[in-house]
């Protein structure tokens, strides 16, 4: 980028600067994310895998409730699809704070879930088969 855009997206905010850099990833470097999330924007997702290749984990944060500097109860968010392109084929998917398994459903190489409610966080695992 000719200029300092993670900068200027701190300074404006404004999303057509993360357009802008994926569009760039995407398009002219041809990279492909392995983790895609359709939902709200004020959503926080972490992706961490294990070291020895057992399982995955998405953590979700909802920041639907952040105004600057004061924090209200966030806005529960619904139906939150998850496409991932796992290591391996995926056993489970389970919800660690809700206590309950996801359906998903396998592609050729993506996996497919939906995340009914999020009213703070949660923690998404997906376990591979051995």
């Amino acid at each position: 980028m000719p200029w300092p855009i993670r900068a200027h997206y701190r300074q404006l905010c404004h999303p057509a600067h993360e357009e802008l850099v994926v569009g760039a990833l995407q398009g002219v470097l041809g990279l492909r994310p392995r983790v895609m999330v359709k939902t709200s924007p004020p959503m926080e997702i972490t992706r961490r895998c294990d070291h020895q290749g057992r399982f995955e984990w998405l953590a979700l944060v909802n920041h639907s409730g952040a105004s600057g500097t004061a924090i209200h109860r966030p806005i529960p968010i619904h139906d939150i699809e998850i496409d991932i392109n796992p290591l391996r084929p995926i056993t489970s998917a389970r919800l660690l704070s809700a206590n309950q398994t996801l359906d998903h459903q396998t592609t050729n190489t993506h996996t497919r879930c939906t995340l009914p409610t999020l009213t703070h966080y949660e923690v998404l695992l997906l376990q591979y088969a051995d």
